[in-house]
């Protein structure tokens, strides 16, 4: 038995509508909601010097995070830990913004400060009242500050991303403003005028 004109018909248009359907549907996105487009450009591989810059900042934001969390607990001047409740906030939103650039680029961000800089933690949590308030001030709002400065003002011409220059080039006024805060507090706890 031969199938009608009708059959052909009728399986044509269901292939049609099949395929139309098919081709309708919508790509779907990415995981960070971009579009296939973004999504090839950031899947580039991203240079030594870029990463290597993620990895020091997010090392250098952590370490202020946790160490600004131990004043709020150890510090004994007030302007101590109004310093350290500003660090933890600024630095817990840069080091958000860091992460999903980092993510979305392939490249997994640091999740805690460096084995180096665990040490200079580790030195912090044992001191106590006035010598915390000088320790902190001195190491880590002034000296990780002058660090962060440095590595923030070259990554604005030395890196190739243009988000990650982006957030480097935003954040580092900020971080010259956090040293300058750091530096008339370390200059208050020390007793220097």
């Amino acid at each position: 038995m031969k199938p009608s004109p009708l059959y052909f018909t009728v399986l044509l248009a269901g292939m049609a509508i099949t395929a139309g359907g098919a081709l309708a549907q919508p790509k779907p996105a990415s995981p960070a909601g971009e579009t296939p487009a973004e999504a090839r450009q950031n899947q580039i591989a991203m240079s030594e010097e870029d990463k290597n810059f993620i990895k020091r900042a997010g090392e250098a934001g952590h370490l202020e995070v946790e160490a600004s969390k131990l004043a709020q607990e150890k510090a004994e001047s007030a302007e101590v830990k109004s310093f350290a409740r500003s660090m933890i906030k600024d630095h817990t939103d840069a080091n958000l913004e860091l992460e999903t650039i980092s993510k979305k680029k392939g490249v997994a961000p640091p999740l805690f400060p460096s084995d180096a800089q665990k040490e200079k933690l580790e030195a912090l949590s044992q001191a106590e009242g006035a010598e915390f308030d000088r320790l902190y001030a001195k190491e880590i709002g002034v000296a990780a500050h002058k660090e962060a400065v440095s590595l923030f003002s070259g990554a604005g011409t030395g890196l190739q991303d243009p988000e990650l220059k982006a957030f480097a080039v935003k954040t580092l006024p900020q971080l010259k403003k956090h040293l300058g805060m750091a530096e008339d507090l370390e200059r208050k706890v020390s007793g220097a005028k």
